[in-house]
């Protein structure tokens, strides 16, 4: 139920760091949009001015990734996104254990995203951890990547020890109401993309291996039709 995807290039990350750097003026992270008011001394960061000329470009990128990524959308079955955070955690940044709101901004939250926009050598500590049972889970993606997850997890950001954490934060709404279905969708459609590799191996194989996805894709689309609140 934790997918790391492939976001930004190496381009797109440029660009929005860049914009970080030209930032003066910071909204303080305890108060975020569409989250409730968190005791400062459970949360420690800094965002970009949602109505400032750097959160808006940074914006834009995302949204122009998103558009431009089917995969994204289809795969994940996303049916609408908030707008992001454009968080930064400094030296001495965290925020404790806690589970997302069901409700940000007027939307649904089935799925919480979080897209790396700086190595993890750029860091100490700053870990997202997910409790998933009795284990958790701790992560430091390359900048680009992302990690898509329940939002109904327990998780946290360790404190970051030296340097700065920098992460776009997204809550999506899925098209699929029962979580069970939602996620076994998402795995079916995984499975698929793992299979379209080995299309290009060998010309001739491309159409037989065609004609077997072709059955799997079928029965995604029908469960889809009947669980997915699709207009």
């Amino acid at each position: 139920m934790i997918y790391e995807i492939d976001f930004l290039t190496s381009d797109e990350v440029r660009r929005i760091n860049e914009q970080y750097d030209k930032t003066t003026t910071w909204k303080d992270g305890v108060v975020s949009i569409g989250e409730n008011v968190v005791d400062p001394n459970f949360k420690v960061s800094k965002q970009l001015d949602p109505q400032g000329v750097q959160y808006r470009y940074c914006m834009d990128v995302i949204q122009k990734k998103l558009r431009s990524n089917k995969d994204i959308a289809s795969v994940f079955l996303l049916d609408d996104l908030t707008p992001p955070l454009m968080t930064q955690y400094d030296t001495g940044g965290f925020y404790g254990k806690h589970v997302d709101s069901i409700d940000i901004q007027n939307l649904r939250t089935d799925h919480s995203i979080t897209v790396f926009l700086n190595d993890p050598d750029d860091y100490e500590g700053g870990e997202l951890s997910i409790q998933l049972g009795d284990t958790w889970h701790h992560f430091k993606l390359k900048a680009g990547k992302a990690l898509l997850y329940p939002t109904g997890v327990i998780h946290e950001i360790r404190q970051v020890t030296s340097g700065h954490r920098r992460v776009a934060l997204m809550w999506a709404k899925s098209m699929v109401d029962d979580a069970f279905i939602r996620y076994e969708l998402i795995n079916f459609a995984r499975g698929i993309q793992n299979i379209l590799p080995f299309m290009h191996e060998k010309e001739e194989d491309v159409t037989k291996i065609q004609d077997l996805i072709v059955p799997f894709e079928q029965v995604r689309s029908n469960i889809l039709r009947v669980y997915g609140n699709i207009s």
